[in-house]
């Protein structure tokens, strides 16, 4: 992740990264439940694009059009760099749950 972009969720939001290594909560699991099936390649896209340093994905080889062994493998708990896809899908969690606060409030006050 960019450094900028973690600042901004360090000092902004009070996103942390070690916050979503804690047991993860229903709401969590349920929201994963519902979204793995568009978060995972997410996730993925998002470690290639930090370790490549451009999101520009046909620079990336082999791994321009992952196969979706390719991100099962990637998002695999397993991974050595599980932390940083597990970090994605926590931040993804957090907007959901902020934008869907927000259009709760705009609904209940037109």
């Amino acid at each position: 992740m960019p450094p900028i972009k973690l600042g901004f969720l360090l000092i902004v939001c009070g996103i942390r990264p070690e916050s979503c290594r804690a047991r993860p909560s229903p709401e969590f699991a349920d929201f994963m439940g519902k979204h793995g099936q568009w978060l995972k390649p997410y996730a993925a896209f998002c470690f290639l694009r930090d370790v490549f340093g451009t999101s520009e994905h046909w620079k990336w080889g082999i791994l321009a059009h992952p196969q979706p062994s390719d991100i099962a493998r990637l998002t695999s708990p397993k991974a050595e760099h599980h932390d940083i896809i597990r970090f994605t899908y926590y931040i993804q969690f957090h907007l959901h749950c902020q934008l869907f606060s927000a259009s709760q409030y705009a609904a209940q006050n037109r």
